[in-house]
């Protein structure tokens, strides 16, 4: 499944790059120094989860994800803000002793970075950061398991303007993220994994 969207992120990719030819110029940069910027991401990410045990436990992830931003312009082109991301994850757990499926969701909150190119065009491709803090929770076998969650992680993609305040965007995206162990239940342990995600948005300039 990993393979499939990553070739779904480079063909997207791909596909948008050239429709800069028929773009047209606007008057102005619609992220020139001082606007804020409001942006709804829907992403669908893979990954995997090593869990710190004596069991060599994995964990295979699929994820659904739901981030809002909003930033502000600091200069012409970079923007940075903060957001809150909700992430709904099928987790498929396996050892030498068992398999199981996991249902886990994760809210953080998230700070943000974003740079984009070729000021003139309606198509602008960028580069970004992001990093986060927060709360997973799960259940197995009628116990819940708490963790903290931190995560760090780098993007690329492409917005397209389709005036001085409208836009959609296309993202990629690869995190990494720690797991820490905060309830009592004896069998929870402190875990690290990553993820690759595309997505989806729709910003809007104020």
């Amino acid at each position: 499944m990993r393979s499939i969207k990553l070739s779904l992120c480079i063909f997207f990719i791909a596909l948008t790059l050239p429709l800069n030819t028929f773009a047209n110029d606007l008057t102005k940069n619609p992220l020139r120094q001082g606007r804020i910027i409001t942006d709804l991401d829907i992403s669908l990410a893979t990954g995997s989860v090593e869990a710190d045990d004596t069991l060599s436990t994995d964990i295979d992830s699929d994820s659904y994800r739901v981030d809002v931003v909003a930033s502000y312009t600091v200069i012409d082109n970079l923007a940075l803000g903060i957001g809150v991301l909700w992430d709904y994850s099928n987790l498929e757990t396996k050892n030498q002793y068992f398999n199981s499926e996991v249902k886990d969701q994760t809210f953080m909150l998230t700070a943000v970075g974003r740079y984009f190119f070729m000021e003139s065009s309606q198509l602008r491709p960028f580069v970004g950061i992001q990093g986060g803090i927060g709360k997973s929770s799960s259940e197995v076998d009628d116990v819940d398991m708490d963790h903290d969650v931190y995560m760090l992680g780098g993007s690329a993609g492409v917005a397209y303007f389709f005036n001085d305040n409208v836009a959609i965007d296309l993202t990629c995206q690869y995190s990494k993220t720690w797991f820490k162990d905060s309830d009592n239940y004896e069998y929870t342990e402190d875990m690290d994994g990553s993820d690759f995600l595309i997505g989806i948005g729709l910003m809007y300039a104020f």
